[in-house]
């Protein structure tokens, strides 16, 4: 009987022991990307980072083939 209740508290401090050191391992979560602006495109309305915006004469738009119908 001494046996098996050594037995499960060497099993409960191994448990413990390995936990901690895996929470320890892990550092950090990861930081989230910065927030960026959002803009609207003026063909489509769709709602594109600013960072990927395609600047024409009459607005911002989403890709080139919008840029190019809203200017022809």
């Amino acid at each position: 009987m001494r046996f098996l209740l050594l037995l499960a508290l060497l099993a409960g401090v191994l448990w413990f022991w390995r936990s901690g050191r895996a929470g320890a391992s892990r550092g950090d979560p990861a930081t989230p990307p910065a927030a960026q602006t959002m803009i609207v495109c003026a063909w489509c309305q769709v709602h594109v980072p600013q960072s990927e915006v395609l600047a024409g004469k009459h607005g911002k738009y989403c890709c080139a083939q919008h840029r190019q119908q809203a200017e022809s």
